[in-house]
């Protein structure tokens, strides 16, 4: 959209081998465990929870060449899950919510791939001394901020064997646009969006901890039931922390609907 003036020819010119390139990536990574019903009560039909993990994930995207070399943030929530549809099952982590602070990067992620992507103004990765920290907010005001305290860079064998047991990553999402005019959906299914990590340069471990922020309708109207949602979420045990410099290939020749 619109398509007054033509379709994006990536598709057409590259077919299954389109993707788009993110060069630079500085990232954060942490889970902690939750109750697996509450947590399962988020998922649409067709998903299972494999393991119950709330997964957030920060990311700086530099050098994107979709965007001619330019810079975006997000911040994420995953949930490692198993799709088990009529043909498909597939592994992998769903997409609660994306947050993203630059437009053509939510219309695209939510038209083509089904990823829900949401704006938020984003404070970007960063680390001062030890500890890492990114956050989100919206309206300005905050409603995730996670740190990664007393951080220590992996030594280089260490980060080397990492590198070596990467492999595609799995996004699993929910592709739904509303009907106009009446209740229902015009589209709905389940969805698959691989990507690919890496090469790894960089790798840091330290405690993780997100606090999730108690935002009401009046300071957020149209977000306050997410980041609600997810602050209802018990944090039990964090299971881990790291940050990454990376660099990434989204796979859109190979996105797919799930059946």
């Amino acid at each position: 959209m619109p398509v007054n003036f033509g379709e994006d020819d990536l598709l057409g010119s590259m077919g299954k081998d389109a993707h788009v390139v993110h060069e630079d990536i500085t990232s954060i990574f942490l889970s902690y465990t939750t109750d697996r019903k509450q947590l399962q009560q988020h998922l649409p039909q067709g998903f299972e929870v494999t393991e119950p993990l709330v997964q957030i994930f920060a990311a700086k995207n530099n050098g994107c060449s979709w965007l001619a070399g330019r810079s975006y943030n997000a911040i994420g929530v995953t949930v490692p899950v198993i799709f088990k549809g009529k043909i498909d099952r597939v592994e992998g982590s769903y997409v609660l919510v994306l947050w993203e602070d630059v437009c053509e990067a939510i219309i695209g992620g939510r038209e083509q791939t089904g990823i829900p992507k949401v704006y938020a103004d984003i404070e970007e990765v960063r680390l001062h001394q030890t500890k890492w920290h990114a956050s989100a907010s919206s309206y300005g005001n905050k409603f995730i901020e996670i740190t990664l305290d007393n951080a220590e860079e992996v030594l280089s064998g260490e980060g080397n064997e990492l590198q070596k047991n990467q492999r595609i990553f799995n996004m699993l999402a929910w592709r739904y646009i509303p009907n106009i005019g009446r209740p229902g959906a015009a589209l709905s299914h389940a969805t698959l969006y691989p990507q690919e990590i890496g090469p790894i340069t960089k790798i840091w471990q330290g405690e993780p901890e997100a606090q999730w922020k108690n935002l009401n309708w009046d300071q957020s109207p149209t977000q306050f039931k997410i980041s609600s949602a997810l602050r209802r979420l018990p944090i039990l045990e964090y299971r881990s922390g790291i940050a990454l410099i990376s660099s990434a290939k989204l796979l859109i020749g190979l996105a797919r609907e799930l059946r």
